[in-house]
Order: C-alpha cells, then sequence, then structure tokens
C-alpha cells in the first residue's frame, strides 16, 4: 500500500494463521498502518469539526431566540401603544430571515460532520478486515457484529451499554482488543 501524503509504501501481509507471537506482530502492523494512513488523526479532526459545527449551530438558535423575543416585545409594544405596527418588525423581517438562514446553514454544517465522521470511523475497520484471509475474517466479524451493531453490547471492561454502538477508533480498538483476547483465548485453553 502506498501513502498519498508521503508516497512511502507499506506492506503489511495478510493474515492466516501462525503462532500468537506472529497474530500480534501483524496486529501492530496492522495498527501501524492505520496510523500511517491518518485514519486516527482524520477521525479526530472530524470529531473536532463537528464540534466547532454544533457550537455553530448553537450560537444561531440563542441568536434567532434572542431575535424572536425581541421582536415579539416590540409588536407588543407597538400594540399596547395603538400605534400601527412597524414594518420592519413581523416574523418575515430580514434580521430574522437571516438568521433562520443561519440555522439552517449550521445544522447543514452538523450533518455533513456527522456523515464524514461515519465514514471516517469505518475505515481503519475496512483496513483491518482486509488484512485478514477469509478463515481469519471470520473471528473478526463475530467481534464486529456483538461490537458495533447490536444493543445492549459489552466493552472490553464488562461495561454494559445500552445505546447501539457506531464505528469510531475508540470501538475499533475496543473490536481490537476483542479479537486478541479471541487469540489468546484459544492459546491459554
Amino acid at each position: 500500500m502506498t501513502l498519498s501524503n508521503t508516497r512511502d509504501k507499506l506492506m503489511v501481509a495478510i493474515w492466516a494463521t501462525g503462532t500468537p507471537k506472529q497474530f500480534l506482530l501483524h496486529l501492530c502492523s496492522a495498527l501501524h498502518m492505520c496510523k500511517q494512513m491518518g485514519l486516527d488523526m482524520d477521525y479526530a479532526d472530524a470529531l473536532m469539526v463537528l464540534e466547532a459545527a454544533y457550537c455553530q449551530l448553537d450560537a444561531a438558535k440563542t441568536e434567532y431566540a434572542q431575535l424572536v423575543k425581541a421582536t415579539k416585545k416590540r409588536v407588543k409594544d407597538q400594540k399596547e401603544k395603538g400605534a400601527n405596527l412597524d414594518p420592519d418588525v413581523n416574523a418575515t423581517s430580514s434580521p430574522l430571515t437571516a438568521v433562520k438562514t443561519t440555522c439552517k446553514e449550521a445544522a447543514t454544517k452538523v450533518k455533513e460532520a456527522k456523515l464524514a465522521i461515519t465514514t471516517l470511523g469505518g475505515k481503519p475497520f475496512k483496513l483491518y478486515r482486509n488484512l485478514l484471509s477469509n478463515k481469519a475474517r471470520q473471528s473478526w466479524e463475530k467481534v464486529m457484529k456483538a461490537q458495533v451493531t447490536k444493543a445492549p453490547w459489552e466493552d472490553v471492561f464488562r461495561n454494559t451499554h445500552t445505546k447501539t454502538p457506531t464505528k469510531t477508533w475508540d470501538s475499533f480498538c475496543n473490536c481490537i482488543m476483542f479479537h486478541l483476547q479471541m487469540v489468546f483465548l484459544f492459546v491459554a485453553g
């Protein structure tokens, strides 16, 4: 595999069978490849983008709520005075429309950031799966099915979670740990 950012070539064999020590070395090589490809940093960057998008959305919602409140107060004040309503005060005023548009744009950025996280979260799973032979994939598929697709699920520390998990860098590391435990469980038995 050639890294796009440095043009370096990384060679990792596809795991078929071997000793636990060889499997551990293969696992380290696979994790090294994930990190060299920047999959961990890309995921972390996507999380920061999502956090920034949520902050922008919260700020836009707050600004919209304050503007609506101020608009309602002006309408109420004008009604109490018996004056004709100022056309700038109605709900379709340009500041209100601009803030509403900002809210929609911020919500769109949040959706895009969530999609990016979902996409980036799946890449290490796919890479690791591709580095296993068809026979070796069976145990990996069992781990993934148990850890990433159903609820409730139990993490490496035996904590039970009720929320359906997603493919993240942390869930990838947990799946790797369970896969290691499966391989070394057969050795201990």
